[in-house]
Parts: C-alpha cells; structure tokens; sequence
C-alpha cells in the first residue's frame, strides 16, 4: 500500500512528496451510524484511504441519501466517479475538486474529516441547507484555491485557522448566520480575488487590513450589523470592481480615497447611515456603472460628470439632505423624464426656493417678517444675478446672506442648528456657481 500512494503522488502535478497513509492524519470516524461503511468502499481506492474517508464522512453527515444527485457514491470503491468528485488523474488521486451545485439538499453539518483532503483546489457546497459551523480543519487545506459555502444555514465565527489558506482565491460564505467579527488576517491572503460575506450577522468595524488585498476584485460585506466608518484603506484596492457596503450601521463620511479606484464599476453604501459631503474625488470613478448611497444622511455636490452618468445608474439623491447637481441642463439631457433612477433633480434654483420656503416657516418665531426678508431677498438676488451669468455677484450676495446669518446666531435670534441648514444649502450654491466661473 504505502509504495502505491508513493507512485500515485508521484505522478501528481501539484509536486506533492511521497506519501502513505501514516503522513495523513485520519479523523476518528466512531460513534458514527453510516450510511456509506469506510470498510466496504474504501479498501483498494486509487486515493488515499484517509482521503476516501472524508468523502464517505461527507456523504454520513450531509444527509447524502437525500442529495439530488449521488450517482455512484458508496456503489464502488472509485471516488473519483463519485457525482462531484473530480480528482488529479482521472481515474486516480488525488481528490483536487469537490463541487456540488446549486440544489444538491445537502443538510446537516460538514464533517472535519474534510481537512484529510490534502490536494484539494476548490470545494463548493454554495445553495444547501447545511447547518452547524465551519470547521477549523479546513485552515489545513494549503492548496485550497476556491471555498464557496454560500446560501446555507452556517452559524459561528470565521475560523481563525483559514488565514492559512495562503493560496485562497476565492472565499464566498455570503447567505449564512456567521456571527462575530470579521476577521483582520483576511488582509493576509493575498492571492484572494473575491470577498464574498453578505448576509451574515457579523459585527464590530470594517478592518483597515482587507486594504492590502491588491488583487481583490469582489469586496461584498452588505446586508451584516457592522458598524463604525469605512476605511480610507480601501481606496489602495487598485483591481477593485465591486465595492457592496449597504445595508450595515456604517457611521462617518464616505472616504475621498474611494475615489482612486480606477476599476470600479459598482459602489453600493446605501441604507447606512453615513454623514457629510460626496468627496468630490468620486467624480473621478471613470469606470463607474452604479453608485448607490440612498437613505444616508449625505449634503452637497453630486460629483459625478455628465460623461459618467451617461453610463450609469445614479441612485444618489433620495433619503438625503442637500444632495445638488451642479448643471442641470446637462443632467436632464440624460436623464429620462428629468429623473435620474424615477428621482428629481436638484437645480441652484430649486435649493434657493427650497431654502426661502424654509426662512418663511421661521416666522413669527424666531424671526419676524423683516428678518426673514432680508435674509429671502439676498438669496432671490442671488440666484437672479447667477441666472444672467454673473456669478460673481451671485457669490458676493450668499457670502453677505451667510454673515448676516452669523450675526443672528451671534446675537441669540437664531440657535446654530437652526442656521446650519441654510449654510450648508448657502456654500452649496457657492460651490455651484464657482464651478461656472
């Protein structure tokens, strides 16, 4: 037996050494009640026995007499006929995939003897029903290229021993109930492309680590409970394409580093509950297909340039406070019905009638009527100077209408969080009209 595995190692291609059966360490397989008997399937196998054990664990404890598709397993002692087992030769070991698809109704929880599965590249067991946690002896597979566990029932943390996946390209656990944080040593796998959480309960803050992956492609945490602010980090992900925050407890403002990801084509931080400005740096997303960031707490410039938004779906503007386009001429060319995602458009017109329709509401209390006209007649001389092209003067006037509201904070007529819509509402038309200048 042990010169055989010798000669079947020898011939694989991933370079292993020599093996025997003493080299593999064979979980305890007792206490089992087996649907598969190690005994009668595994005596002359052209794997490993310890290998060919795995896979009749993974049959005893997935519920296999009720999979879709088990076509041979069990019937012989060739596991690499087995339905989902594909293997380096073959006809011969090693075992280097185990993919069962989508509708397999495999239940039950994943057996540790997996980690036996010495060769494996990629295991995918994603749209099950299994239950139970991950277990830690995966973290032993140092060829794995490609774990796909999503849309299960999976409880538990991410183990810690799957930062020794070192090859890890692929890491898609979306779908589940993992709990717990996510772990800061995924930064670590450098090889990994795809990130896939969503759907979890995982918890605590998003790491600034997960910035070292320079070749992730697919960073999906959406839809969890995490919480703090979103890592300027993350703009060093030069191979980026798919960014999906949404959908968390996100705090703070959206990082102007964003906006160096030259390959972005989706940006989704909607249903957070993020503050302050759009940095104008996301205007530089040339690559850009869709930009979500509805129910935030977001004010000022819509950044995005009319070339970009011929291309994309902008979803920027409702369930926030302020949000402006600063040309809206050109935004109406391409948009459908002067809506850009079935939203309205917002013109320095309409934040100047919506921030005069907001003084009159301030009278007789704290204002009086002569107050507010003196505050509503700066802002309408304005936006009439700005309409002829005289955007100079337009700017003089809301600089005098953002003193005067200054004095009245000064002077105790208006409390500063009564002030502090119309100057940010003020600076926007500001911003607005130096674009023009």
């Amino acid at each position: 037996m042990t010169a055989r595995l010798a000669t079947l190692a020898a011939l694989s291609a991933l370079g292993l050494a020599a093996c025997s059966t003493a080299d593999r360490v064979t979980a305890p397989l007792a206490g089992l009640t087996f649907d598969i008997q190690p005994a009668d399937v595994c005596d002359g196998v052209f794997v490993t026995i310890p290998e060919c054990e795995a896979l009749v664990a993974l049959y005893n404890s997935t519920n296999g007499d009720e999979w879709t598709d088990a076509t041979n397993w069990g019937a012989d002692n060739k596991p690499c006929g087995w339905a989902g087992v594909t293997c380096q030769n073959g006809d011969m070991g090693p075992v280097v995939v185990l993919a069962f698809l989508s509708g397999q109704n495999m239940s039950g929880t994943l057996p540790p003897e997996l980690g036996n599965l010495f060769a494996i590249l990629g295991i995918s067991f994603g749209h099950n029903e299994l239950t139970g946690p991950i277990p830690p002896e995966l973290g032993s597979l140092a060829n794995l290229r490609n774990l796909d566990l999503t849309l299960n029932a999976l409880t538990g943390p991410i183990p810690a021993t799957l930062g020794n996946l070192a090859n890890l390209e692929t890491l898609e656990l979306g779908g589940n109930q993992l709990t717990g944080p996510i772990p800061a040593w995924l930064g670590n796998l450098e090889h990994l492309r795809i990130l896939q959480l969503w759907e979890n309960e995982l918890t605590g803050t998003i790491p600034a680590a997960l910035g070292s992956l320079g070749n992730l492609e697919r960073l999906e945490l959406n839809s969890n409970q995490l919480t703090g602010t979103i890592p300027p980090e993350l703009g060093d992900l030069e191979a980026l394409q798919q960014l999906q925050l949404h959908n968390n407890q996100l705090t703070g403002s959206i990082p102007p580093e964003l906006g160096s990801l030259a390959n972005l084509g989706g940006l989704i931080l909607s249903f957070n509950q993020l503050s302050g400005t759009i940095p104008a740096e996301l205007g530089n997303l040339g690559s850009i297909q869709l930009l979500s960031a509805v129910n935030n707490q977001l004010t000022g410039l819509v950044p995005l340039p009319v070339a970009a938004l011929e291309q994309t779906a902008v979803c920027l503007l409702n369930n926030n406070e302020g949000l402006f386009v600063p040309d809206i001429a050109s935004y109406q060319a391409v948009a459908t019905n002067g809506l850009i995602c079935n939203l309205p458009l917002s013109s320095a017109e309409d934040i100047g009638d919506d921030a005069v329709d907001q003084i009159e509401e301030l009278v007789p209390d704290p204002l009086v009527s002569g107050q507010a006209n003196a505050l509503i007649s700066k802002i309408e001389n304005a936006v009439a100077k700005a309409a002829n092209g005289q955007y100079q003067a337009a700017i003089n006037q809301m600089e005098a209408f953002i003193s005067q509201l200054n004095t009245m904070v000064g002077d105790g007529i208006l409390m500063p969080a009564e002030a502090a819509p119309f100057l940010v509402q003020a600076q926007s038309l500001i911003d607005i009209w130096t674009e023009a200048l």
